[in-house]
């Protein structure tokens, strides 16, 4: 399974996410120093396998995947 985190931030969420459950995450962020910091920290973390942190703008995506389902749960609502 993937997980799409749009505006990931310095990938705590995502992070958190791949640990509790494993799957692939993909975080979306449009600022450069946070993708930046959210790539070291996975390496530093030995998740970098499981994470991939890349620029773009949420604001422009038109449709999701079919293999993704949008949602405005926080991280604080999905993991315990």
């Amino acid at each position: 399974m993937r997980v799409l985190d749009v505006g990931c931030g310095v990938g705590g969420p995502a992070r958190e996410i791949v640990k509790f459950s494993g799957v692939n995450v993909v975080g979306l962020n449009n600022n450069d120093y946070q993708i930046e910091r959210a790539t070291r920290y996975a390496e530093k973390e030995g998740l970098s396998h499981k994470l991939k942190f890349t620029k773009g703008d949420f604001m422009v995506l038109l449709t999701f995947p079919r293999a993704v389902r949008p949602t405005n749960a926080s991280p604080a609502n999905v993991l315990p």
